[in-house]
Parts: structure tokens; C-alpha cells; sequence
């Protein structure tokens, strides 16, 4: 069964430079960039999956522009 899950599109894979991250309980698109060092406006840009900034979730996968460090 497929659901679809509004504001959320599944990459099939990961672009070449990115890390995948499993959002965790608790986390916020704004914790997030803080712990990885990016910009919150950066992190939105860079994973087409974020439609909608406000809407993440426990288990979602979300992609991280690898930086090297």
C-alpha cells in the first residue's frame, strides 16, 4: 500500500554529496541545521523533499549536503 503523505515527495536516491539523516522525536528543521552547521534557508533549498519547512516528522528521511567535517 502506498499512502501520500501531503508536502512530502520520497527520493528514490540520495544526490551524489549528501548524507541522509533520520529525523529524530524532538527535532525541528532549525535544531537540525544548528547541529549539522547549515543554514536553515540552505537546508530547505538544498532537499526537494522539504515542501513545506513546518511539517517533519519522527523516521523521515531528510538530505544533508556533506561539507567534509
Amino acid at each position: 500500500m502506498i499512502i501520500e503523505v501531503p508536502g512530502y515527495r520520497q527520493m528514490d536516491q540520495p544526490p551524489e554529496g549528501y548524507i541522509p539523516y533520520v529525523v529524530q522525536p524532538g527535532d525541528t528543521l532549525f535544531r537540525i541545521s544548528r547541529r549539522f552547521n547549515i543554514d536553515l534557508d540552505r537546508l530547505v533549498a538544498q532537499d526537494p523533499q522539504i515542501v513545506h519547512p513546518d511539517l517533519i516528522w519522527p523516521g523521515q528521511i531528510i538530505y544533508l549536503i556533506y561539507l567534509g567535517y
